[in-house]
């Protein structure tokens, strides 16, 4: 089910759809941890929020790569 979703996305938007994708499947993998009920809830906190950060940041990445190369190869017209 994973690839097909990833498949679905990145036909439909390209690399940010991907990259969009990719966030989703992260952050849904990452809160199924069964490791949460057995830290102490500041380091539990800690380490959700640096998970969700990291995540945010390698997305916004990948958005960024898909306007660059939508806005890169577009030629104007006269």
């Amino acid at each position: 089910m994973d690839a097909q979703v990833l498949k679905i996305v990145g036909q439909v938007a390209g690399i940010g759809g991907l990259a969009l994708g990719v966030l989703f499947l992260l952050y849904r993998d990452a809160l199924r941890l069964k490791i949460f009920p057995k830290l102490p809830p500041d380091l539990g906190y800690r380490l959700i929020r640096l998970i969700v950060v990291l995540v945010f940041v390698v997305t916004l990445a990948g958005i960024g790569a898909w306007v660059w190369t939508s806005t890169q190869f577009v030629t104007p017209s006269r």
